[in-house]
């Protein structure tokens, strides 16, 4: 009836099939045509960052068919994918449905690398994303040693990209300094060494202690690095030696010799450029003589002997021998002196430093020493030719 033995109808439909015999006797039969319609598929599009894969579920029919040859599909770039299906009455919709699938791109994350001095710190500061991760725990790490930290950054559409960042540990400078034993007012340099820089407690590498003492050096490297600890320089201090110069005539008439003597030290220099303890001198006029006196440390002192010298033109009536007696001694301060002739006395300390002089005539007087310290005195009883030497001993 629709004049072929082929339809193609778009419902469900009756077809008349009219036959002839071979004597030309005619008859008919019904054909009914069911129409199943073809699936309707459906899918979503995806969107995923370069690298990820996507899973495509289309919904419609039994089975189905991919053009990317699987469900699963990585693209590189944003791709449109074909997915054809069949139901169950075996029909295939072989137009099929498009779904595409948008591919972002990772972000492109940089990050500083850099080096500190051993037990410092490092910020980690990466660009580029839009939050990041961080395998040390956190963006300030402090690193014992060389290190590589890995740093996940996340952009916007939440596609995720990794970078290292490389910190080089310096160690830190070992610093040593020297010590040493100075003689008091002298300096003392100190030498440190295992940096390029240092820095001192007092503030320079020359110091000039009065006492013991302790400095303190710190040192810096060419990496800027800074010493964990202190160096310490210990510089002693020893003590000048006292010099002690005195004369076996404190006042000479002029025209004697008189003998200097120096104690204190080991070895002794005078300004007469002689180097013995004992120097013999002659002055005219009253004349001072130095000594420099230098000890077993190599140590240093000084010290000053006046020398007086009298004319002696006031013991021109003196006669050729001198009697002196003198007591008590010892005694508190008060001595008592008989001269039998005009005499000139000269009294002088331990130091050889003049105390008390006078001239006596005959007879008996009195010496007051009471204002004077405890100790030994020498008394030197002098005329025209001769000199006579006492020891007193002030002890209350």
């Amino acid at each position: 009836s629709n004049g072929s033995n082929v339809a193609s109808p778009i419902s469900n439909m009756q077809y008349t099939v009219t036959g002839a015999d071979i004597f030309g006797c005619l008859n008919f039969a019904v054909s009914n045509v069911t129409v199943v319609p073809l699936p309707s598929i459906t899918v979503s599009d995806g969107t995923i960052c370069i690298g990820q894969t996507f899973t495509l579920n289309p919904g419609g029919a039994l089975t189905y068919s991919y053009s990317g040859g699987s469900a699963i599909v990585s693209p590189t770039s944003t791709t449109s994918y074909s997915i054809t299906g069949t139901n169950t009455s075996g029909c295939t919709n072989n137009v099929g449905v498009m779904a595409i699938v948008y591919v972002n791109s990772l972000p492109l994350i940089s990050v500083n690398s850099g080096t500190v001095c051993y037990g410092q710190s490092f910020t980690i500061a990466p660009v580029g994303a839009s939050s990041y991760t961080y395998s040390g725990g956190s963006s300030i790490v402090t690193p014992l040693n060389n290190s590589n930290y890995t740093i996940t950054g996340s952009d916007g559409n939440g596609c995720v990209n990794t970078t290292i960042s490389s910190v080089t540990v310096d160690p830190l400078p070992l610093i040593s300094v020297n010590s040493g034993t100075i003689c008091s007012n002298q300096s003392f340099t100190m030498i440190p060494t295992g940096a390029a820089t240092y820095t001192f407690s007092n503030g320079s590498n020359v110091v000039a202690p009065l006492a013991n003492n302790s400095y303190s050096v710190n040192g810096t490297d060419i990496n800027g690095c800074v010493s964990a600890s202190a160096a310490v320089s210990m510089v002693t201090v020893i003590a000048l030696p006292t010099i002690v110069a005195t004369s076996n005539n404190s006042l000479m008439c002029s025209g004697e010799t008189t003998t200097l003597s120096a104690s204190g030290a080991t070895t002794y220099t005078w300004s007469t450029s002689e180097n013995t303890t004992d120097i013999v001198v002659s002055p005219v006029t009253q004349t001072s003589y130095t000594v420099e006196g230098t000890d077993a440390n190599g140590c240093m002192g000084i010290t000053t002997i006046m020398q007086d010298v009298s004319l002696c033109t006031s013991l021109a009536y003196f006669n050729t021998s001198n009697n002196i007696n003198i007591y008590p001694n010892p005694s508190d301060g008060i001595f008592n002196v008989e001269v039998e002739k005009i005499t000139h006395i000269v009294i002088t300390n331990s130091l050889g430093q003049t105390v008390y002089e006078n001239t006596f005539d005959n007879g008996l007087h009195q010496i007051d020493l009471s204002l004077f310290a405890n100790g030994f005195y020498v008394l030197k009883a002098i005329d025209k030719q001769t000199s006579v030497t006492k020891q007193l001993i002030k002890n209350r």
